[in-house]
This record gives C-alpha cells, structure tokens and sequence, in this order.
C-alpha cells in the first residue's frame, strides 16, 4: 500500500534551485523532481540522479531542516535544466491528496522577449549610461572580497524581514549586520564619485558609524539597532537612477539569519556589495532593472 501511494512527479516554485526534502522523500526511485526556477526555467531530475549528483546537498545541515537553496545555479547541473515553457508545457504539482496537471503558459512570448533584449543592449551601449572607470570597479571588488576573507568584519546582509541597521550573531560566532538597499547604493555613490577605502578605513567607518544601512529608521526601531546612519547624501536615487543588481540579492530563506550557512550569506554579501553585479537605470525606466532578459544584457 506504502509503494503504491509513493509520486512519480514532484513539483515547486521557486526563485531559485531548491531542493525540498519532503517532497523528494516521497518520490519513488525513478519518480521526478521538477523545480521551476523563476525565471530561468524549469529544473528536472529522477530522485535516483538526485542522490548521485546532489550528494552534498543531501550531507549538509541545511537537508537536515528540510529545505536547501543554492545562492547561484550551479552551470554543472545545465543538463537538467530547460527553458522551454512554451507549447502548452504539462507538469504535475503535488496536492494533498493525487498529483494534478497544470499548464504553464508563456504569456510574453519570443518576440517581446527579443524587444526586451534589444533595450537592454540599447541602454548597455547608451551614451546616457555612466561610465564608470574599471580600476574604480577592481578596487571596490578587491576590498569586498578582502572584507569577505576577514572573519572579524561583519557581514552585510539584505533581509526583507530584518531590522536594518540591527545586528545579530551567526552561529558560527560572525557578526551580521542586516541593511536594505541602502549599504548598495553607499557603494555605487562612492564608485560614481571615484571613491575608494582600505578595509581598515572601513573598520574606523563601522566603528563611527558612517555608513548607511537603512534609508530611514522606524521610531520603534531606535532602540534595536546599532548602526543608525541613514542613506542621505549617498543616494543614487537623489541623482536620478533606480541602483540594479545583475545576480539576484534576495534572500529567499525562512530560516534565521544566525541558522544560515556562512558560506551562504558570504556569496549573499559579494553579490550584494560588489559594483560589478550593480548597474543604473534612470528612475522612469528603473521597472525594467527587474526583467531578467534585460538584465542579462547588462553583463
């Protein structure tokens, strides 16, 4: 009765490659695992090639609590992925109960598609977009990885639900400071105006603390957080730009921030503060910053 109830197919949404244990738990040996990633595709794989090539996904503390995120897609894993949801696509999506049918339907479509690449090479190759000296960008790289490396220097995290500005112990003993988009846009103000900082002087900075975390800090907040510098004077959107990320920053995670593998908010905190994964739109045309066929031109 047990073999019979077992899935064939097992079905999530996502923004990211995730590996959900209940699900692939309840897969027979050859049974699928299908993850559409938003907006890169759809993942699939048998649970047998899951255990073969996911090996170290099924070790780590994060399998353990049940659910496990990859930060980036890794490009070895390719294979299993297909960009193809057009053509009336049928994937099956658990329920409670039985496995259903659901169409994914393509609602944008080729052509609008190509148009939304043809912008983004047309605003890439603008004369309106700054120009922004590489050795600047190199440097700035350098420090953030420098940053990185030093186990004493807090992390800087973007988490929707965190108090910005507030900062908590990881469990490996790290410090973490949680910000919005603000400690970005510090960067890219400082990248624009040619600025750069030896992490020592980031150190002094922290310790003064000058640089922003939050465009603003809630009354009720006052009293939670460390780092009170707001935004101000460093804003980009002051100068007329929406700041963009090219990989994606968010932090798609349920779990504490302290409960996250390091390794995992390190990546985060690169992606975040490096000014090689950051771009400028102006602020009227700043929505199209989060269509992932124009941010692909910005590269």
């Amino acid at each position: 009765m047990e073999e019979e109830n077992k899935m064939k197919q097992g079905f999530l949404i996502t923004n990211r490659l995730t590996f959900k244990r209940s699900i692939i738990d309840e897969l027979d040996e050859d049974g699928i695992y299908i993850n559409q990633i938003r907006p890169i595709g759809i993942f699939q794989i048998s649970k047998k090639d899951f255990y073969k090539d996911f090996s170290n996904v099924v070790k780590s503390a994060s399998w353990d609590k049940g659910i496990y995120h990859y930060p980036t897609f890794p490009s070895w894993a390719k294979k299993y992925l297909t960009n193809n949801t057009t053509d009336n696509n049928l994937i099956s999506v658990k329920t409670d109960k039985n496995v259903h049918s659901v169409e994914i339907k393509d609602f944008i479509g080729n052509e609008i598609r190509d148009k939304i690449r043809e912008l983004g090479k047309l605003w890439k190759n603008s004369d309106s977009n700054p120009l922004i000296d590489n050795d600047i960008k190199n440097r700035w790289e350098q420090l953030i990885y420098e940053w990185k490396d030093n186990k004493e220097m807090p992390l800087i995290v973007r988490k929707q639900s965190g108090i910005r500005g507030s900062e908590i112990i990881h469990s490996t003993g790290r410090k973490i400071i949680i910000t919005d988009n603000s400690f970005s846009q510090w960067i890219y103000s400082n990248v624009m105006d040619n600025k750069t900082y030896s992490l020592d002087e980031i150190k002094t900075m922290l310790f003064k603390d000058e640089i922003p975390m939050c465009f603003a800090i809630k009354k009720e907040d006052v009293s939670k957080v460390k780092y009170r510098k707001t935004l101000g004077q460093y804003s980009v959107n002051s100068r007329g730009w929406k700041l963009c990320h090219i990989d994606g920053v968010g932090l798609n995670s349920k779990m504490k921030i302290a409960e996250i593998e390091i390794a995992e908010l390190e990546n985060h905190f690169i992606k975040l503060a490096n000014p090689k994964n950051m771009f400028l739109l102006p602020l009227e045309i700043g929505s199209l910053g989060e269509i992932q066929e124009f941010i692909n031109e910005q590269k």
